[in-house]
């Protein structure tokens, strides 16, 4: 199983921002449905534009996962509190 962003376009992310859809209509969970609803759906568009230019800007990094690993959401704990610096809180 692929994991990540790099086949998103720049909408993909921001929409993912927003609501918390991914481009295959599947809303996030766990903490990252945290990050969308406590956080960045409250973001202006051109904010969430610029986190998602800012995240097409890195390095790609290709990696299979398995399912076990893709459940663990350390990750999205760590956009979390990266998004709650962005904010100032």
């Amino acid at each position: 199983m692929k994991a990540g962003i790099g086949a998103w376009n720049e909408t993909d992310i921001v929409e993912l921002l927003r609501s918390g859809s991914t481009p295959d209509e599947v809303k996030v969970t766990g903490s990252m449905r945290e990050v969308v609803n406590d956080g960045t759906k409250y973001l202006t568009d051109a904010d969430r534009t610029a986190i998602a230019r800012y995240l097409q800007a890195q390095k790609p990094i290709a990696q299979e996962i398995s399912v076990a690993a893709r459940d663990n959401r350390a990750c999205y704990r760590s956009m979390w509190d990266w998004v709650m610096g962005v904010l100032g809180s």
